[in-house]
């Protein structure tokens, strides 16, 4: 019977000893700081344009530029246009008045 008594102990002892380990091990995740961090702000800079952006602006502001002399020249040709009509009918009536003087003077 004795040998019995000692397998009882040493089973016991065991049992014991994983007891104490999960006790352990339970403690120790229990009073484990948390993992999740809290989240902190962080100041954002505010929006900016991306290079590309600025280039197509710039480009777009020297396409308007472009416009704005291109209407200029075209106002211009459009009054040289004008003046080229009066020079033209000048021009007639300065032969019409040629004519009349010459006319004046058959006449005469």
């Amino acid at each position: 019977m004795v040998s019995i008594d000692k397998a009882a102990i040493v089973l016991t002892l065991a049992i014991v000893a994983i007891a104490l380990g999960v006790a352990a091990s339970g403690a120790a995740t229990q009073n484990a700081s948390p993992v999740i961090t809290t989240p902190t702000m962080v100041p954002t800079a505010g929006p900016t344009m991306e290079d590309g952006a600025a280039e197509a602006l710039a480009e777009a502001e020297a396409l308007a530029e472009t416009l704005a002399e291109a209407e200029a020249l075209a106002e211009t040709l459009a009054e040289a246009e004008a003046l080229a009509e009066t020079l033209a009918e000048a021009e007639a009536l300065a032969e019409t008045l040629a004519e009349a003087e010459a006319l004046a003077e058959t006449l005469a």
